[in-house]
């Protein structure tokens, strides 16, 4: 995209803080296994690539779920032959181009120079299916030289976010910071200490509340034991991962009449697209920190002395900003906003996190 550009471009980043995430995806390579094998029917050639692909990533995890890949790796005699398989299999150019893209992007893994100031690492997902990745271990030294030194860049940051940008601004990035712009807060942002999901289920508010839950198995967890209470009081329970796909869901939130409660992940919350003062209440059980053993994200924090505050904490400010912004769009005027989590007050980071909310009181 960017060499489409003329060299009098200005770049604007309309948020920031997805810029890790988005700009981490556009320079990373990926290998699914399945993809190559779907690719490879009818090829001989292919079809053997996937099989030696395949044993050599089970050979090499070594029943982990998760392995790092090192030189050693890509230097034995059988990754030698795959890179000269992927050579000829490469030349069919009828080859479809999302075969293309797998191959080209295991080429660029499979070298042992790919592994310098990159995470590259072999995953095995929960439906067994294999994946390799390789990833910028630095993303901002690449967006400092692909983009900040090419072309003048606007980045819209969260408010209160300038010095919690390390990751995709570097040290000796050119910033000029502008005043910060003003908008309206549609919504009342709360914390009560005493309530808790059991009095959410057995009082809830009245209308349409989206409830956010850190994981989807804790949201089976309320499906499973309030599911059939809930539907005798004549509540309807929207549950992710139980209650169809996100464009049923959401269907279902805006088309059912009374007492309404949707329970779903932050990550898939952000996504979510709803008309304009739709929603009564926006709830937050659980601080939506990052995974501790993400593959890249906990890479990535051992480029800071204090990995916590100056890395996993920043990335959940940035969070809980994007959420807030996301219910601000189709709140209805005055809505509540409930943060529900303990440690908002028996952690000593939880003032921090009231500190830079109170923003948006």
């Amino acid at each position: 995209g960017l060499n489409a550009l003329t060299k009098d471009a200005h770049i604007v980043i309309d948020d920031a803080s997805m810029l890790e995430d988005t700009a981490t995806k556009a320079y990373g390579w990926q290998c699914a296994l399945p993809y190559l094998r779907a690719a490879a029917e009818g090829s001989d050639l292919l079809t053997k690539l996937a099989d030696i692909v395949g044993l050599w990533a089970e050979r090499t995890r070594n029943a982990q779920d998760l392995r790092y890949l090192t030189p050693y790796d890509l230097e034995s005699p059988d990754v030698r032959g795959m890179r000269e398989m992927l050579e000829e299999a490469m030349k069919d150019e009828k080859l479809p181009r999302l075969a293309m893209r797998q191959l080209s992007h295991l080429r660029q893994i499979l070298e042992p120079e790919s592994l310098k100031d990159r995470i590259s690492y072999i995953e095995l997902r929960y439906n067994g299916d294999l994946y390799i990745h390789s990833v910028p271990d630095r993303i901002g030294t690449f967006l400092q030289q692909n983009l900040y030194n090419t072309y003048p860049t606007t980045l819209l940051i969260p408010p209160g976010s300038a010095e919690n940008l390390e990751e995709i601004l570097p040290k000796g990035t050119d910033v000029d910071l502008q005043p910060p712009l003003e908008a309206s807060i549609p919504f009342q942002l709360s914390y009560p200490e005493e309530m808790r999901l059991e009095n959410l289920i057995a009082d809830p508010p009245e209308g349409k509340t989206i409830i956010l839950m850190s994981s989807k198995r804790s949201i089976s967890d309320v499906f499973t034991k309030y599911d059939k209470e809930l539907e005798e009081r004549d509540i309807t329970l929207i549950c992710q991962g139980l209650s169809g796909g996100a464009g049923r869901m959401q269907a279902n939130f805006m088309t059912s009449e009374g007492t309404v409660l949707w329970f779903i992940t932050p990550w898939s919350f952000e996504g979510t697209a709803l008309p304009p003062q739709s929603v009564d209440q926006f709830v937050l059980l659980n601080l939506p920190f990052d995974h501790p053993s993400h593959a890249v994200l906990s890479r990535r924090a051992e480029h800071y002395q204090n990995a916590f505050t100056q890395y996993s904490l920043a990335r959940l400010l940035h969070r809980l900003f994007r959420l807030l912004r996301t219910f601000s769009v189709f709140c209805k005027t005055g809505a509540d906003a409930l943060m529900l989590d303990d440690r908002l007050f028996s952690k000593s980071y939880g003032k921090d996190i009231r500190e830079y909310l109170g923003q948006f009181e």
